[in-house]
């Protein structure tokens, strides 16, 4: 199903997810009941204010290039490969600080679920050239 035009991206895509947790509710009245109580009881996490360190921009280029390049986005393994890093909980640390500051969302128990949700401008071209080489 397409997006009416009048329904904001972000809005839709939380419709979205929604559903899909809340697939096993039959009735539509008990789907818009929980929808709402969702919406009017729980503050919705703010993202924090500020720009990305060094390397949280590095990790978003990377991210974005990934996508760009496979059309699929990356796994927590393949973050943790391009960066070196030590383990896989350091990779999720990296990518869950992209998400609190609003750069990427991630679907909860879903793989490759890391979605752009800003531009980054502030990719350095040295990354996006390491990258693409």
């Amino acid at each position: 199903m397409t997006r009416p035009i009048d329904i904001p991206e972000h809005v839709w895509q939380w419709a979205d997810i929604f559903t899909d947790e809340h697939r096993h509710i039959e009735d539509d009245r008990e789907l818009v009941a929980r929808a709402y109580m969702l919406a009017t009881q729980t503050p919705a996490p703010t993202p924090k204010r500020g720009g990305l360190t060094a390397h949280q921009r590095d990790a978003l280029g990377f991210i974005e290039a990934y996508i760009a390049d496979s059309g699929a986005s990356p796994s927590i393994e393949d973050v943790r490969q391009h960066f070196d890093l030590a383990s896989k909980s350091a990779a999720h640390r990296v990518v869950g600080e992209l998400v609190e500051r609003g750069a990427i969302t991630i679907l909860p128990r879903k793989a490759r679920s890391i979605t752009i949700v800003r531009h980054n401008d502030d990719v350095s071209t040295a990354h996006r050239k390491s990258v693409e080489a």
